[in-house]
């Protein structure tokens, strides 16, 4: 294991590739036959989150809008969270005593807020493209609609079991955002006689990474652990209203067939009982 240290920590503070997750992967495959680290390896992971925490990791979106060029540190952000989490997850599994991380909570929020942002410079890019559909005007559409992509994949994998979004509304989220994303591309696209197949293909590609995120069993696995958790946490209120459903069905069953006015305003009971019920039936 001693050997691997350096190669390991080296890897994590310069990753070789562009792509943060193939840093994650090989990180993860030298680790793989791994059961406890060594003390020099626990301290270097200490040392790198320390760093990353000089630099306002992780989540460090704010300061980038107010200054304006979020955009170009979208992959960085990216990258730098990235990072934060594997060396957070190496330490609590290397380091049982090791707290849960609360500030990787709110990435993925972080991250759909940021997403918002960037739709409204996808907008004014697309309106710009329909005046004047120059080689900038619709790169910076194409740009715009790549971020998101990689804000939809960043943002899905930074969810947890106690993460500020579960895989519910994070996809309800980016459900809209991606309405909202279409309907900015039709201004170039539709009724212009603009043809633009990068712009076409980049919304295309959006749509898939929206689809790929609907579709993955990972997170149909993480919504159904966050729903179980909800469950229990919440299990009086939730049995407290599966007994308040049978008792209001039983007075309904025992009511004499004329009385109308009773079985209406039992059934609007019911109808609000199982509305509850439903909101306590998940996490969403």
């Amino acid at each position: 294991m001693n050997g691997k240290t350096d190669e390991i920590l080296e890897l994590i503070r310069h990753p070789g590739s562009s792509d943060p997750y193939v840093t994650v992967t090989a990180v993860r495959d030298l680790l793989k036959d791994c059961r406890e680290a060594d003390p020099e390896l626990l301290s270097g992971l200490r040392g790198i989150k320390s760093e990353l925490r000089g630099r306002n990791v992780p989540g460090n979106t704010s300061t980038h809008v107010i200054e304006g060029d979020y955009l170009d540190a979208i992959p960085g952000i990216i990258a730098d969270d990235c990072m934060y989490k594997l060396v957070t997850d190496l330490e609590c599994r290397f380091d049982p005593k090791a707290q849960e991380d609360v500030d990787l909570r709110s990435v993925t929020q972080l991250y759909m807020e940021l997403v918002d942002i960037v739709a409204l410079d996808l907008r004014e890019a697309c309106r710009e493209s329909r005046r004047y559909p120059s080689e900038k005007n619709i790169s910076d559409a194409v740009r715009c609609l790549g971020l998101i992509s990689s804000l939809f994949l960043a943002g899905a994998r930074q969810l947890s079991l106690h993460s500020t979004d579960s895989p519910a509304s994070f996809r309800m989220k980016a459900g809209k955002c991606l309405t909202r994303c279409k309907e900015h591309v039709s201004l170039v696209t539709v009724g212009t006689g603009i043809r633009s197949e990068v712009l076409v293909n980049a919304l295309a590609d959006l749509c898939d990474t929206f689809d790929s995120l609907t579709k993955s069993a990972e997170l149909m696995e993480l919504q159904g652990q966050r729903n179980a958790n909800y469950r229990e946490y919440h299990k009086n209120i939730h049995d407290w209203l599966v007994r308040n459903i049978m008792k209001l069905n039983a007075e309904m069953e025992d009511l004499d067939q004329t009385d109308v006015t009773q079985r209406r305003y039992l059934s609007q009971l019911v109808t609000l009982s199982q509305e509850a019920l439903d909101r306590y039936n998940g996490d969403h």
